[in-house]
């Protein structure tokens, strides 16, 4: 199918400003995986190989870090309370509140007096109280 420049100019300038949207996503949520994979994808479509290759790199060593703590919960030994704290602080960044709540509650249950663990508990709480009281999705 033949395209008209002014076709051609507007994709382009489509795709600029979907880039300069991303990078505000990324910039905004800086140690969630999903923005970086995204952006990665829409600039290696943009033959910036380059910057797309750094965006993937950081959303591969963000879900790497996600898969490390899913690991380490697993442990019968040592810090446990510990390894679910910081899984759940993965999955906050991540924006998956509802997982790192349950994560910061199984802190709680094996240590009830990790304060870290349920500081960050009421902190992702405030933030889903504020997303459904703006409407914001979770």
């Amino acid at each position: 199918m033949a395209r008209t420049v002014g076709e051609i100019n507007a994709a382009e300038e489509s795709r600029a400003y979907q880039i300069e949207l991303l990078k505000a996503l990324v910039r905004d949520s800086p140690e969630s995986a999903a923005p970086w994979r995204r952006l990665g994808r829409a600039l290696s479509e943009l033959s910036r190989f380059d910057e797309a290759m750094e965006a993937l790199q950081r959303a591969q060593a963000l879900a790497e870090a996600e898969g490390l703590h899913r690991r380490a919960i697993q442990c019968r030994k040592g810090c446990v309370d510990e390894a679910w704290h910081n899984f759940g602080l993965v999955l906050r960044a991540l924006e998956r509140y509802d997982e790192a709540i349950q994560c910061f509650e199984r802190a709680t249950s094996i240590d009830p007096q990790y304060k870290a663990a349920r500081m960050a508990k009421r902190d992702v709480a405030k933030v889903l109280r504020l997303r459904a009281a703006t409407g914001a999705a979770t």
